[in-house]
């Protein structure tokens, strides 16, 4: 074991990692980073990638990996990921990997590897040599190692990816998220769903100019994290049927009100006032029943509690964007913020789609429009 290390348990599984980084609130990257707030995110990999790979021998590519804990929690707790291949350029995260897989008795089931990641992922991109999964969890954005990542993936593999750039794709950095991501961020009560569908719109744009469909299964936030995950088809007809679940976002911050479509719509048809733009951006599915169905199977075994925020997104995979955060209409009102339940239950008595959201706890997606739901609100 590297000094300065210890052994901590994650799951069922004991990990190597930092001394510093249990001790510290914001964990630092030498001698190796360890995050032990992402758990949520390392629990969701490890049910996301068994869902996957129910079918038979798969192989994940981690090449961002530091001391390798998501790959190898895989490897010891999930079902299917029969070997993974983890990168990193600092050799002591990788010593640290090597010595939780020999603790947990995957040594030989481990290989390590040591260079940028980019050439790591180019070296893999021969039609042989294509991995079933690949992660890509780095600091900040993932937009630099996105292109290599879906090179790299077989047709019909998982890829997942990582955004910590909370502050550019939540609408303080506009700019800085037209750069990486194609259209400008906005701050809104729905912040937390346009920031999944710049970052998911991302990746399916960049598989696009590649003759790839890169179609969402699942997306989630925690804490800073925003997380996505795409199945790859290498079909440029299954990318020409995307380019139509692309366009534009307008939205109130005078009454919240959004106008979603093909078209941009510069002022409110609600209040008149002018409204703030967004897009290019994804507008199709975020989430897959069918595969969300495989998660709260095998979260059944050692992950039950997260079968409600599973179970949400599979009720609102097929209502529009975008969630409406109750409490903010409620504030505008003067009024007490209802419980979504109750706002959900008169949508839908009003013959609306509703849902709960699994992204926003306060947060409702449905088809009515924000005059419906502010006279719900106003009702005694």
């Amino acid at each position: 074991m590297p000094n300065g290390f210890s052994e901590y348990r994650e799951g069922n599984t004991i990990l190597v990692v930092p001394d510093e980084s249990l001790t510290t609130s914001s964990p630092p990257s030498v001698p190796a980073f360890f995050n032990p707030k992402g758990r949520m995110v390392r629990d969701i990999a490890v049910i996301a990638y068994s869902s996957y790979s129910g079918k038979g021998r798969t192989t994940l590519l981690d090449p961002l990996a530091g001391v390798g804990a998501k790959a190898i929690r895989t490897l010891v707790e999930g079902d299917g990921v029969s070997n993974a291949i983890i990168n990193d350029l600092n050799p002591t995260a990788l010593e640290a990997a090597k010595a939780t897989a020999r603790l947990n008795g995957i040594a030989d089931r481990l290989e390590v590897n040591n260079d940028e990641a980019n050439s790591f992922l180019a070296l893999r991109s021969k039609r042989e040599l294509r991995a079933d999964i690949i992660d890509i969890d780095p600091f900040g954005s993932p937009t630099s190692y996105v292109e290599s990542a879906i090179r790299a993936l077989k047709d019909g593999g998982l890829l997942s990816l990582t955004a910590t750039d909370t502050a550019a794709l939540s609408g303080v950095y506009k700019d800085v998220a037209f750069r990486r991501y194609f259209a400008k961020s906005i701050r809104a009560d729905c912040s937390k769903e346009v920031a999944l569908r710049l970052l998911t719109g991302m990746v399916i744009r960049r598989a696009m100019s590649l003759d790839m469909a890169a179609i969402p299964v699942f997306t989630h936030t925690y804490m800073h994290y925003m997380r996505s995950y795409l199945i790859l088809a290498r079909s440029a007809t299954k990318a020409n049927s995307q380019v139509h679940n692309f366009g534009y976002i307008s939205y109130c911050s005078s009454c919240l009100n959004r106008q979603i479509g093909e078209t941009i719509d510069r002022k409110c048809n609600v209040c008149g006032k002018n409204m703030e733009i967004t897009g290019p951006v994804w507008l199709g599915q975020l989430f897959d029943k069918e595969f969300i169905t495989s998660m709260v199977s095998f979260a059944e075994k050692s992950f039950s509690k997260y079968i409600r925020m599973f179970d949400l997104a599979r009720n609102e995979a097929q209502i529009q964007p975008l969630y409406y955060r109750l409490p903010d209409i409620a504030d505008r009102l003067g009024r007490t913020s209802p419980k979504p339940d109750d706002v959900i239950r008169r949508l839908r008595d009003l013959g609306f789609q509703a849902a709960r959201s699994s992204i926003e706890p306060q947060g409702v997606k449905t088809n009515a429009d924000i005059t419906t739901i502010k006279s719900i609100l106003a009702e005694d």
